[in-house]
């Protein structure tokens, strides 16, 4: 084999839950190592894909580059896939040990994008894969743009409930780089203007050391129409205890959670910015997400989304229905998986 792949964290979050799709969807044969540390690699092997698997120790990671310098040395590769850019240094180390081998990163969050993480650019023999126009464009290097596929259920979409308070869903580990200090000031607005029994926010996810080191939660758990759910695995839990979705992050490199609102047949009101810009403006589902903005008229805009969906949701259902029917085919596992294939054969 002479393709290896290998997965820096070993988790079984977004990038490892995308290259395991591609795994059991490839037929190229490849060699995978993972973090032995995380999930993925029990997953895998369980899966029973054709391809080689090994296990690496994240703590004595020096001893398994040197190994895979060995190894390239003697030729037993001609290719190396990271599917996300959490090995830089090493990636670099190796485009100038070996300027004849091809060495491709997929870059999947905008901290990797940033010139401080390249201590040194790479060699002319490094390709970089980008999951978003976002990420390619903050990118110092050029880059080829594919979008993550997305796997959508086969399910018909539920109709939404369409009486009572709306039923806002914020999915995601609580923490400020998701934008939740905006709540702070959009509860307070809420409250003030006697809007409270229109809503019900319900908070999905862990909290961060950052929050729970913060006034944050003790100011926003005393309302009346908020509540804090925690870290719930089942999705079908989530969605369909809600009615949209509520994302305000600025930076999110794709907007995964933009396509899983649109599978469970929930608009979700987000800011038009990074991937959750790039997807809704792709879908035609632009009319739900804000411009940045800062004071009480950014506030207000915000209300005003909340409001309108409330007062929509039955004409919000076919508009939620014709953007998941295109996001299938942007989003395709055969086309990522055809495309991957290419770039890594060469």
């Amino acid at each position: 084999m002479s393709v290896l792949i290998i997965s820096p964290s070993g988790n079984f979050y977004g990038s490892e839950q995308v290259l395991f799709d591609y795994l059991t969807d490839s037929v190229l044969p490849s060699s995978v190592a993972i973090n032995e540390r995380g999930l993925f690699l029990k997953y895998l092997r369980a899966a029973g894909t054709p391809h080689e698997l090994s296990g690496f120790d994240p703590y004595k990671l020096r001893r398994f580059y040197w190994r895979l310098i060995r190894h390239l040395a003697l030729g037993k590769y001609h290719t190396v896939y990271w599917n996300e850019a959490g090995h830089i240094n090493y990636v670099i180390l190796l485009s100038k040990l070996f300027p004849g081998k091809r060495f491709i990163v997929h870059v999947r969050i905008i901290e990797d994008t940033k010139t401080q993480r390249w201590f040194l650019k790479p060699g002319s023999n490094v390709r970089f894969i980008s999951v978003s126009d976002y990420i390619r464009q903050n990118l110092p290097f050029p880059s080829i743009l594919l979008y993550d596929p997305f796997n959508f259920e086969g399910k018909e979409i539920p109709p939404l409930h369409f009486s009572g308070p709306l039923r806002i869903g914020v999915i995601g580990r609580l923490t400020f780089t998701k934008g939740i200090e905006t709540f702070t000031e959009l509860f307070s607005m809420i409250e003030r203007k006697g809007l409270g029994s229109m809503f019900n926010f319900i908070f999905y996810g862990e909290v961060s050391e950052d929050v729970k080191e913060s006034d944050w939660l003790n100011k926003n758990s005393t309302y009346s129409f908020v509540a804090f759910a925690g870290f719930q695995k089942d999705r079908n839990v989530i969605y369909n205890s809600i009615d949209c979705v509520m994302h305000l992050s600025k930076q999110e490199a794709l907007g995964r959670i933009f396509l899983e609102a649109l599978d469970a047949g929930k608009p979700l009101i987000g800011m038009n910015a990074a991937g959750i810009g790039e997807v809704g403006n792709m879908l035609a589902m632009r009319d739900l997400l804000m411009e940045d903005g800062k004071g009480n008229d950014f506030f207000e805009k915000i209300l005003e989304k909340l409001i309108y969906v409330h007062q929509n949701r039955e004409g919000l259902y076919s508009m939620v229905k014709d953007a998941k029917n295109k996001a299938k085919e942007i989003f395709s596992l055969s086309d990522y998986t055809a495309t991957i294939d290419k770039i890594i054969s060469g």
